[in-house]
C-alpha cells in the first residue's frame, strides 16, 4: 500500500514538473519582446532610409537581433548576368545585446546602423527592397527551455540612382 502510494506522489510530482516546463517552453517570445511595426521610410543627409521600429520590451533579456535585407521585386531575366530573384537577400547585418524591460517607445536609426553598421547595407544597388529582422530570446526562464524568436517584416522602400525613396 505504501509503495503505491509513493509511486502515485512520484507520479503527480512528474506531471507537475512537465506541465509547468511545458507551459514555459509554449510561453511566446512576446513575453519579453514585442515588435509592433517596421518601418522605412525617408533618407538622412547622407542618403541612407531611416528605420522606425515601434515596439515594447517587457522583460529584461540577453538577446540576438539578425536583419536581412531583401529585394522585394526579381530584376532582369533568369539568362542575365545581374539577373536577381525577387526575396533575394541583398544585405545582412545583427549582434547580440542585452535588452532592458520596461522600454516603450520608438527606436529610429539609418539602415546602416539599425543592421549593426553592416558595411554590405552601404550601397544597396537600385532596386525596391523590404527589411525582415528577427530577435531571439537567448536563455528564457535562465536557459531552462529553448530560445525564443520573433520576426517582423518592413514596407518595401526603392533605392533610385544609389538614393533611398520612401
Amino acid at each position: 500500500m505504501r509503495s503505491l502510494r509513493v509511486m502515485f506522489v512520484s507520479m503527480t510530482m512528474i506531471a507537475i514538473v512537465l506541465a509547468v516546463y511545458l507551459s514555459a517552453v509554449l510561453v511566446p517570445a512576446t513575453r519579453w519582446y514585442e515588435p509592433r511595426e517596421l518601418l522605412v521610410v525617408g533618407q538622412t543627409e547622407d542618403g541612407q532610409p531611416q528605420v522606425t521600429l515601434e515596439r515594447k520590451i517587457h522583460a529584461s533579456f540577453s538577446g540576438r537581433y539578425m536583419v536581412q535585407v531583401r529585394w522585394a521585386e526579381g530584376r532582369g531575366a533568369p539568362s542575365d548576368p545581374d539577373y536577381v530573384e525577387a526575396g533575394a537577400l541583398a544585405c545582412y547585418g545583427g549582434d547580440e545585446t542585452n535588452y532592458k524591460g520596461g522600454l516603450d517607445s520608438p527606436y529610429t536609426a539609418s539602415l546602416i546602423e539599425f543592421t549593426g553598421d553592416s558595411p554590405r547595407c552601404n550601397s544597396l544597388p537600385d532596386g525596391i527592397f523590404y527589411v525582415n529582422v528577427c530577435w531571439t530570446v537567448l536563455r528564457p526562464y535562465l536557459g531552462l527551455v529553448p530560445p525564443k524568436e520573433i520576426c517582423v517584416t518592413s514596407n518595401p522602400f526603392r533605392v533610385e540612382n544609389n538614393r533611398f525613396r520612401p
